[in-house]
């Protein structure tokens, strides 16, 4: 069995600083924030809680408190959740991944409303608990953790060796935060809305070679819930939804950049 998938709802947070620190007299609690989103993109969606089959997650931070995350909110919520239940890590491409799993359950009959969702809170996490997991992530804990490689350093080296070997420049590297600001000013979730210029780029302080603070990306608190549906229910639903037509993976290798494309 195939079927048709459309998504029919959505609903997210801005990206910037929810997550309180550890000490602070009131919490912002991470569940709480996601609960508040899946009902925003269930409301819009048109469909009741009832029907929701499938629970896709983000696997949120290691830091997270409550374990056992897609489980908890599953029960939270109090949805039936007669598919999967399941939280997906894949490095660049988790969310991705996560829209995949609830778009195959669809697909594949198991489920006639799925939801793809996450949490993500970091911002107030210690610096030194976040470097270190950062390096643990990064690659081998034995081999790289002790001279401090972090996602930011492994994709450093990776622009130096392209600029090497197709001989770019430092401008055209620079280029991309640019296009990247310029998307951001549109986006009212966006972290960083400000447009800069090229200069602007090239003058701020080098973060890891080649790439400068501009360049390196803050860390953010956010959230974010798809829903998704058997196209026969987005039709039932007499509301514009946007019919899933194709889904693409791509990636180089275990340590490289893997990317994603859904029309």
């Amino acid at each position: 069995m195939d079927r048709s998938v459309a998504i029919v709802g959505a609903s997210a947070i801005p990206v910037g600083k929810w997550q309180k620190p550890r000490d602070a007299e009131i919490q912002v609690l991470e569940h709480e924030v996601l609960a508040k989103v899946v009902l925003a993109a269930v409301a819009e969606a048109g469909v009741d809680k009832r029907e929701i089959s499938t629970l896709a997650f983000a696997q949120p931070r290691p830091y997270t408190q409550q374990k056992y995350f897609a489980t908890f909110i599953a029960n939270y919520l109090r949805l039936p959740c007669s598919g999967s239940v399941l939280e997906l890590l894949g490095n660049g491409m988790t969310a991705a991944l996560a829209f995949e799993a609830a778009a195959n359950d669809i697909r594949l009959g198991r489920s006639k409303v799925a939801l793809a969702l996450g949490v993500n809170f970091e911002t107030a996490t210690p610096a030194v608990e976040h470097m270190m997991n950062s390096m643990r992530a990064t690659g081998d804990v034995d081999f790289h953790a002790p001279f401090g490689f972090t996602p930011i350093s492994w994709y450093a080296m990776d622009a130096a060796r392209y600029i090497h070997e197709f001989g770019s420049s430092r401008r055209q590297l620079a280029s991309v935060a640019v296009k990247n600001r310029r998307h951001a000013s549109l986006n009212p979730l966006a972290q960083l809305r400000k447009p800069v210029t090229l200069d602007e780029i090239l003058a701020q302080k080098p973060i890891v070679e080649p790439l400068g603070l501009y360049e390196v990306p803050p860390r953010g608190d956010g959230a974010a819930c798809i829903v998704l549906v058997d196209e026969d229910i987005a039709k039932a639903l007499g509301k514009p939804y946007v019919r899933v037509r194709g889904r693409g993976f791509f990636t180089r290798g275990p340590i490289r950049s893997t990317r994603s494309r859904t029309t």
